[in-house]
């Protein structure tokens, strides 16, 4: 999730611009902060993305593109636009109407972790854990609230040490409910991982729990991973996939040639990247057989493919 000052550093929008375009016509539906400020997902950069590419290179106002985005989705029975389809990293964010509650629990729950309360924190999630379930809990209670906290503490509004405590603390809850899911032995290993010097790894945890709910052994090394010793890894736990996340596109020259490499020695291993570092869909990508960008595919079908049980 980022913020409207991130988006327009990213896009080269202004934010008076991205403010108009949500308010005149709805270009995108950012999800709000319990302090109210907009979070935008990937799937809301990408739409950003794609109106400005066709007023730059069709010269499309952006009226028109507003129509033709209203044409192209899909009404649910009320009436009401229906969500575009998410992309697997990060899902789009709910509507205000189904995320007020959860921002109320926000409400709760920030206070406490930035005063180190650890009782009241973890009350708190456990209360929206029994209202909603793990997945509506971790996608738009804590994805948000984590943003938030990061966005404060880039402010100099809280301490390192706050950031800290609510991270490793959040990180803790979403590892109880990563292990509690079964792993299906019959089911070929992933890997995710950021590679060394990323340290964003929020939409690979996300990820990496849509994938052990499908009873995927998936071993998570999170962010700044050193390439030393994953050929091992793969070797040992006959890994089929490997999910990697960057943001920082200055990471990108390193993974190519770890990627290059390793899709060489292991023929049968599959590759989906995901994240902002490697650009919009039709930016100019290296290309290899085995590897897929989380913008251009569909992951459910993708997921079927790549994992099909062990003979």
């Amino acid at each position: 999730m980022y913020s409207i000052q991130k988006v327009a550093d990213m896009l080269g929008i202004p934010g008076v611009t991205l403010r108009a375009w949500e308010a005149r016509h709805r270009i995108v539906d950012p999800l709000r902060s319990a302090g109210g400020h907009r979070l935008y997902s990937e799937a809301d950069v990408a739409t950003l993305r794609w109106v400005k590419r066709r007023m730059e290179d069709q010269g499309m106002k952006i009226g028109e593109i507003a129509q033709q985005l209203r044409q192209d989705r899909p009404l649910r029975t009320d009436g009401s636009e229906a969500e575009a389809a998410p992309l697997p990293f990060l899902p789009p964010p709910a509507s205000p109407r189904q995320s007020r509650i959860d921002l109320h629990i926000a409400d709760r729950l920030y206070p406490a972790l930035i005063a180190f309360n650890t009782e009241e924190s973890h009350q708190a999630i456990d209360l929206a854990l029994s209202l909603y379930g793990y997945e509506k809990t971790f996608h738009e209670l804590l994805a948000p609230l984590l943003v938030r906290i990061g966005t404060d503490w880039e402010a100099g509004k809280i301490a390192v040490a706050q950031e800290h405590f609510a991270s490793q603390l959040i990180l803790q809850r979403f590892m109880q409910i990563f292990r509690s899911l079964p792993v299906d032995p019959s089911m070929p290993s992933a890997v995710a991982f950021c590679p060394p010097g990323e340290h964003h790894h929020l939409g690979l945890l996300l990820f990496s729990l849509f994938l052990r709910k499908r009873g995927i052994d998936v071993i998570y090394l999170g962010p700044h991973t050193p390439y030393e010793g994953l050929g091992q890894l793969i070797e040992l736990k006959d890994v089929r996939a490997a999910a990697i996340s960057v943001t920082d596109p200055l990471h990108i020259e390193s993974l190519s040639v770890w990627l290059s490499q390793t899709i060489d020695r292991y023929p049968g291993l599959r590759v989906l990247l995901g994240g902002i570092g490697f650009g919009p869909r039709n930016a100019k990508r290296t290309q290899w057989e085995r590897v897929s960008y989380e913008d251009s595919i569909d992951w459910e079908a993708w997921c079927l493919a790549v994992f099909t049980p062990r003979q």
